[in-house]
């Protein structure tokens, strides 16, 4: 119970953070939320904007992109990172037309696993108009015995005006 209680405070420690960040225009945004499992693993996903300095200038002369990283990492029971799947999405956003969303020129997927009986499998990746998205299988195999499978799906939207969700 006491684990549990830290883990609560410190989530709620990390929310306020990214509250407070999200009017932080000189720095990343993170967001984030957790999901509990059974067995006292939990994945925290997080959403990171990429700011780029340039983009001030850029964004007042017309057309400019913005980028940023949606994780997933997941914890085993005694609160150690077994791995992260992360996607990274560029998008391009043309003020000139409000109605059209950030367009999705690019997307990236990267992993670390740090436990030797995890893998990675049915990896997709995907990049939609405004949205970058990737989907994977991870899997515990112990014995060449599939003990437990996640599936994980990420994409990161972005608007017209560079928000991303």
């Amino acid at each position: 119970m006491k684990k549990f209680v830290v883990i609560l405070l410190a989530c709620m420690f990390v929310f306020s953070i990214s509250v407070s960040a999200a009017s932080d225009t000189n720095g990343a945004n993170v967001i984030g939320n957790v999901e509990y499992f059974d067995d006292g693993s939990y994945i925290v996903t997080s959403l990171e904007y990429i700011s780029d300095d340039s983009n001030t200038q850029t964004r007042a002369a017309g057309d400019y992109t913005v980028s940023g990283k949606k994780s997933a990492t997941y914890y085993n029971g005694d609160d150690e990172i077994i791995w992260q799947v992360t996607v990274t999405g560029v998008f391009l956003i043309v003020p000139t037309n409000a109605n059209m969303s950030g367009y999705c020129q690019s997307s990236k997927l990267s992993y670390v696993i740090n436990s030797s009986s995890w893998h990675i499998s049915n990896i997709v990746e995907n990049e939609i108009t405004n949205n970058a998205v990737i989907s994977c299988t991870m899997k515990r195999k112990l014995l060449g015995i599939t003990t437990k499978t996640v599936d994980v799906d990420l994409h990161i939207t972005c608007d017209s005006y560079g928000n991303l969700s």
